[in-house]
């Protein structure tokens, strides 16, 4: 995953999605090699998907 500066954010870890309906509502993305640190991202962050890479809006500074 990546910012719209093309900064690396982390990788995708699990993707969490409504029982009901089964929508996809958030991303859970992991940084760090040795000390993980964990974020849900919204998909409505998203903002394109290429080959090998997902790109959002925001940064890490804004993740839940």
């Amino acid at each position: 995953m990546r910012d719209a500066d093309g900064k690396d954010l982390g990788t995708i870890e699990d993707i969490y999605a409504e029982p009901e309906t089964f929508t996809i509502t958030h991303l859970l993305v992991t940084t760090g090699m040795i000390k993980k640190d964990r974020k849900f991202v919204p998909v409505n962050w998203i903002k394109d998907i290429g080959e090998y890479d997902l790109f959002v809006h925001a940064s890490f500074s804004n993740a839940a």
